[in-house]
């Protein structure tokens, strides 16, 4: 067996590199968890040490980034990632990646020069490489500049909405689209708005019954084939120092090792703190310079189009039918070559839609994809980031985030000159209604997508009389906003419960506060759900005795989901055997599927729609959603699954089936199935952890309640004194197994704590280890 400490980098060794590539000695700080404060005279060194420190940490995981958006993953993961990787080869991120930087200014290429030139000089020197290699037996090749690009890519532009519409096709095609169309409500009238702060949704239940049918017509033809987060910025007439502060966590998948690494950066021209995507210079998000803090949110806007093409093979050519005509594709054939597999020829089809990521042409059909963030004749988001990282008020920051292509964003920022406010940024296509809800004919000039909304267009909000701004991924503007943003914004339920928190905070706030919002556990469905319960008189259920005592203490529970409650574990077995029943009643042979967790778009919809449509419907006698059947019978034999379910699983005392035993994270890394026999070794620990998708303290989870995607990072910014702010991410800043900080904030996280975001040099020097970079 290896041992993973023996190709560890080695922090204290002073690292001698010629003048060349330099221009002054650098200095590299890594305070107790390990996180790195890099002190540089010009920025140029700086980046170029930041290229050095990230490949120190996570090497293995910017160098699989990078082949897993070339759809060449499988070269290190095997057969597992060959579909993942047929559908990124075929949309071309290569050349999407190199026009990008094309686009980028002088400053911003600079940037990426000087980092891609730390990580070939790292790669070129270090002794060992990482465990991950010794394992494979193989050698990361060297990085280019545009490979930086491709790394943010896989995170961002290569994820997206049309697995949605993909499943809202597929939905109406099996059901029909009247009732698929009152499965997919849209935003429910009532709930809370991002802008106008406190606002409501005035708006009625969208209804798309007309594209629905389309769309079911055009899945039939063609057959079958993600993250959330809360942010805030409050007012400084609502806080003890009189500045504003910035709070929130980002929602996505818990990777191993964690997709955002923690960076401290300063130089003659700028310093500043936050995180960035292992593999790009800098920090992106949830960051702050010395003037401007900034959080970020997924900004939810449908920015995905789907389009059902003809095809076929024509003179050793494939085209597309397009007006009546039948057009050469532009078409390359590309080589997957997986591991101990034999290799796989893959076209890459471009029409005037987009690349084909679905069919033949052989068969006649595919489906093609059109995505802001795919365009081969590149964006300026490069140049976004890169400004905004750099800027020196809130006004400079809102200029950068015009910028910004894709996915969109909601942005809360603060500024030291006391403005606080909300932005709205990306690219937002004008199309056709069909879009907005499946699968449109790639072959009507009516639907192509070739605008957008203009930017000076955007919601945005600045210093509002109300004091805050929250932004928890629900719908951002109300019903006359001329401009069609997205059916699938997020229930209002988060962000009500933050809302109410502000509201409820008589004492000026500060940054622990902002910690406390981050904890915020109550479920506002939960509450529904039981208030209805307790309408119920059990004298006239058959409960047994274990069934009874845990029905009283349901009925009893204060609606937070704590990991220490054993109330919380009964809700939430009992509300998935509710939606199991709910499916099974309404989504006809799709059931199933959705049900055993086999339909990506299927899940993700129950997730976004029928969990909130549950909620709205409970106790309606006339519920579309429950057939002949009735909520009390339904409610009362999920509770009953539900116990029977725990009674089975941690035996017969219901103070031992606490949350915490059930609902655990589940990190696991993407080599451990490969090499399982290292599993215990490049797995992190599993720990309990409180909150599920309904809470600000979230814990999402699949269907063995394994906590899959939660907050990867909690960050707190206060303007008035940089030292006082706080962060935490799920695992550590080192992607290296046997590391000391591998996971070593994974604890923390899970207890809600979090660690100081170190801005005192001072301070820095006495709790970090010391590396020099000389120049020589």
């Amino acid at each position: 067996m290896l041992d993973p400490k023996e190709f560890l980098p080695d922090y204290n060794k002073s690292i001698k590199i010629s003048s060349n590539l330099i221009h002054n000695d650098i200095s590299i700080y890594r305070d107790d968890w390990g996180i790195p404060h890099i002190n540089a005279k010009d920025s140029n060194d700086l980046f170029f040490a930041q290229g050095i420190t990230i490949s120190q940490d996570r090497l293995f995981q910017m160098d699989l980034d990078r082949l897993r958006c070339l759809g060449r993953s499988s070269e290190y993961l095997g057969k597992k990632a060959i579909s993942n990787d047929k559908l990124n080869i075929k949309r071309n991120f290569e050349i999407v990646a190199k026009e990008d930087l094309k686009k980028a200014s002088s400053s911003a290429q600079q940037m990426i020069e000087s980092f891609t030139e730390g990580v070939n000089y790292y790669l070129s020197n270090l002794d060992n490489l990482p465990f991950e290699y010794q394992l494979l037996n193989v050698e990361p090749e060297p990085w280019e500049n545009w490979h930086s690009v491709l790394v943010y890519k896989i995170r961002n532009a290569a994820e997206g909405s049309f697995n949605g519409k993909l499943f809202y096709s597929q939905l109406a095609n099996e059901i029909g689209p009247e009732k698929a169309a009152k499965l997919i409500p849209g935003y429910f009238p009532g709930a809370l708005l991002t802008l106008p702060p406190g606002d409501k949704y005035t708006g009625e239940i969208e209804n798309a019954v007309k594209e629905l049918t389309e769309a079911g017509q055009n899945f039939q033809s063609i057959g079958a084939i993600e993250g959330e987060s809360n942010g805030w910025s409050i007012s400084g007439e609502k806080t003890k120092s009189g500045f504003p502060l910035v709070g929130g966590d980002s929602h996505r998948f818990l990777d191993t090792p964690n997709v955002y690494y923690q960076i401290h950066l300063k130089c003659d021209d700028f310093e500043g703190m936050g995180h960035t995507i292992p593999g790009y210079p800098g920090f992106m998000h949830f960051s702050h310079n010395q003037n401007v803090a900034w959080g970020m949110t997924h900004g939810g806007a449908d920015t995905q189009d789907l389009f059902l093409e003809k095809l076929r093979y024509s003179n050793n050519k494939i085209q597309f039918f397009y007006e009546n005509e039948w057009i050469n594709s532009k078409n390359s054939i590309k080589q997957i070559n997986p591991r101990n597999s034999e290799s796989i020829d893959v076209d890459v089809i471009e029409t005037y839609n987009g690349n084909i990521i679905f069919g033949d042409p052989s068969e006649g059909l595919g489906l093609s994809l059109s995505d802001p963030g795919g365009k081969s004749e590149g964006t300026f988001w490069i140049d976004s980031a890169y400004e905004a990282m750099v800027s020196n008020s809130a006004d400079e920051l809102e200029d950068a985030f015009d910028k910004w292509t894709d996915r969109t964003n909601n942005y809360p920022y603060a500024d030291k000159n006391k403005n606080f406010g909300y932005k709205f940024a990306g690219a937002v296509p004008i199309r056709n209604p069909q879009h907005h809800w499946g699968i449109a004919k790639g072959w009507d000039s009516n639907n192509i997508v070739n605008q957008e909304v203009p930017r000076d267009a955007l919601p945005r909000l600045r210093n509002p009389e109300i004091g805050w701004v929250v932004t928890c991924n629900q719908k951002v503007v109300d019903a006359d906003y001329p401009h069609f943003m997205s059916v699938a914004f997020a229930p209002e339920y988060r962000a009500k419960v933050l809302v109410e928190y502000i509201n409820k905070c008589k004492d000026k706030m500060g940054i622990e506060n902002m910690l406390e919002m981050h904890n915020q556990k109550f479920s506002i469905p939960a509450e529904k759900m039981i208030i209805f319960l307790r309408t119920l008189d059990i004298t006239k259920i058959d409960f047994s005795e274990i069934e009874t005592n845990s029905f009283e203490a349901l009925i009893n529970w204060d609606f937070e989901i704590d990991k220490e409650s054993f109330e919380a574990c009964i809700y939430l077995v009992m509300k998935e055997k509710l939606i199991e029943k709910i499916i099974s009643l309404n989504y006809g042979s799709l059931s199933d599927e959705i049900i055993n967790w086999n339909n990506v778009g299927g899940v993700s919809h129950v997730r976004r729609f029928l969990a909130p449509l549950i909620n709205e419907n409970i106790g309606l006698e006339n519920s579309f959603l429950i057939g002949n059947s009735s909520w009390k019978d339904l409610l009362v034999n999920s509770f009953i699954d539900a116990v029977s379910f725990l009674n089975e699983k941690f035996g017969n005392d219901i103070s031992d089936w606490k949350l915490g035993k059930l609902h655990t994270t589940n990190h696991i890394h993407p080599l451990s199935s490969e090499f399982n026999e290292y599993s215990e070794i490049l797995n992190p620990k599993k720990v309990a952890a409180s909150g599920d998708g309904d809470t600000p303290l979230a814990g999402s989870y699949d269907k063995n309640f394994k906590i899959t995607a939660a907050s990867v990072n909690r960050y707190a910014h206060d303007p008035s004194n940089w030292e006082n702010s706080r962060w935490i991410v799920p695992l550590g800043s080192s992607g290296n197994p046997g590391s000391n900080h591998y996971y070593d904030q994974l604890e923390l996280w899970a207890d809600g704590k979090t660690i100081p975001q170190l801005w005192n040099w001072d301070q820095i020097k006495k709790r970090s280890t010391f590396q020099k970079i000389i120049k020589s």
